[in-house]
């Protein structure tokens, strides 16, 4: 996942929900940085030295590409794309109640879920690379 470029409201929804995540696991000692730039992330690839460098890209998350249900991944706001922000956002407040000094994160939580049936979710576009060592 990468955090610019053009992408639609509900992907930067995502991204938002991704940050949020990823600020709590950094409370909690887990390594989880937010969401790179595409030269961010092409940057760090080539500078491993690896030949043979292709990179593909695509808005569609790994569970959708090969999914029977891919079609309902098309509309951000269709019933599965929002169970899945509201799964994922639910997940982040219920951690986050776990935890002192976790008021803001939990405020941001509540105000995503607010938010999320204007916005709608859906997956924020990804890098792929293949490589060779």
């Amino acid at each position: 996942m990468y955090s610019d470029g053009d992408q639609s409201d509900a992907q930067r929804f995502e991204i938002l929900t991704h940050h949020l995540g990823a600020r709590l696991d950094r409370m909690e000692g887990i390594p989880h940085f937010d969401t790179f730039s595409r030269r961010e992330l092409k940057d760090t690839v080539e500078a491993l030295g690896m030949r043979g460098v292709k990179v593909f890209e695509t808005t569609w998350s790994l569970g959708c590409l090969y999914c029977d249900k891919s079609h309902e991944c098309e509309d951000p706001r269709s019933d599965y794309n929002l169970e899945s922000g509201r799964e994922e956002i639910r997940e982040i407040l219920e951690r986050a109640r776990n935890h002192d000094d976790t008021d803001d994160i939990q405020h941001e939580a509540v105000l995503l879920l607010e938010k999320l049936e204007s916005i709608g979710y859906h997956s924020a576009s990804q890098l792929f690379f293949i490589c060779e060592k």
